[in-house]
């Protein structure tokens, strides 16, 4: 885990404003003591030895936050309560519905107060996650308690549906977690934080033959092409040679980490320039060829503007294997709802030696 000012992340306070010198009552203010993804990501190293957080699913989501709430009296803190809370999103593919839950859990590890006695307990009411244009079930209040025990925990389970217009790409729609911490002799002290930009949902009916449907657009997309799929295996070759010899391993995804992603663009006039670069004056190696350009031209990645070998290469490929590779493409754009502005990767799989493809792919 890494490390800020010699304390783990979930040791680093941030700073918060003081109470308001001379306050009569306690009041409650809530700070954030640090957050971090859990469970679908992925950590991926790059070339630079980096790490980036990848969700591999544009459909579930899980995030977990640690949280410090102090009590104030007359502008000093003289109470706190540490607490974890574990997000849990499950999206059904193809829906505008989804499910999940929220678990609320006592921290007896945090250290970030260690000279202040523990609260006796704390609740928490209607503490479920909203977004704008959705509504959440149940509604009302949830009420979640929490005592300084090591192993209390609760938790509240619920549902959301949202709507999206006939043709429509909705707006990206962060969640929020609204709800009231209660405290023995304590002004209540309504607060709410904003998830990650993970867990933002856009929702879209524009795709006739699939329908309205909600995805986490902020996690890339993976369209996944197998080197051991005989229909395809020469073009999924090809995208993995180019992959490794372009700058910045476009759309690369992999043991080795990953590359820069791929960005998709529906632009007619930027699909036609990317093929007329990459494939104007193709010839074609064998009868039956065609020329199968990488990046794809649907992206913003594309030929048009780049030199070749650096920014885009081609292959000679079968016709049929052209066009069975181009439908895993349109399917991964298709099922994952991928839209004009959203990341994805090409991941190439197959653990086999790679066939021999410089003769179609140095044309």
């Amino acid at each position: 885990m890494q490390k800020a000012s010699g304390k783990t992340l979930c040791d680093v306070l941030i700073e918060p404003s003081r109470a308001p010198a001379g306050s009569a009552a306690p009041q409650v203010q809530p700070y954030d003591v640090a957050n971090m993804s859990l469970v679908c990501i992925d950590i991926a190293l790059n070339g630079t030895g980096s790490i980036r957080e990848k969700a591999t699913d544009r459909f579930n989501a899980c995030h977990m936050e640690h949280h410090a709430l102090l009590l104030w009296t007359n502008g000093t803190p003289t109470d706190w309560f540490p607490y974890i809370e574990f997000f849990d999103q499950r999206f059904t593919n193809n829906s505008t519905t989804w499910t999940g839950n929220i678990i609320v859990q006592y921290d007896p590890y945090s250290n970030a107060y260690p000279s202040l006695p523990k609260l006796p307990g704390i609740s928490f009411d209607s503490p479920l996650v909203s977004r704008s244009g959705c509504t959440t079930n149940p509604a009302g209040h949830v009420p979640i308690i929490l005592l300084p025990n090591p192993g209390s925990q609760d938790a509240a389970d619920f549902s959301l549906s949202c709507s999206v217009a006939t043709g429509s790409v909705g707006a990206k729609i962060p969640a929020t977690v609204s709800y009231t911490g209660y405290f023995p002799g304590a002004t209540p002290a309504p607060f709410s934080h904003t998830l990650s930009s993970a867990q933002a949902v856009r929702c879209d009916n524009f795709r006739g033959n699939i329908g309205a449907a909600c995805v986490l657009p902020n996690v890339a997309g993976i369209a996944t092409f197998d080197m051991t799929n005989p229909v395809h295996y020469l073009a999924a070759t090809g995208y993995l040679y180019w992959q490794v010899h372009l700058q910045g391993y476009p759309g690369y995804l992999g043991p080795y980490g990953y590359g820069v992603p791929l960005v998709y663009t529906s632009n007619a006039s930027v699909q036609t320039a990317n093929t007329n670069t990459a494939c104007g004056n193709f010839t074609p190696l064998y009868a039956g060829d065609q020329c199968d350009e990488y990046p794809f031209k649907s992206t913003t990645n594309g030929a048009s503007g780049k030199q070749y070998g650096v920014g885009w290469g081609r292959c000679s490929i079968p016709g049929d294997q052209n066009g069975q590779a181009g439908s895993v493409l349109a399917s991964a754009y298709r099922l994952q709802h991928i839209t004009d502005g959203d990341n994805f990767y090409a991941q190439v799989v197959g653990d086999v030696a790679l066939p021999p493809v410089v003769d179609r792919c140095t044309r």
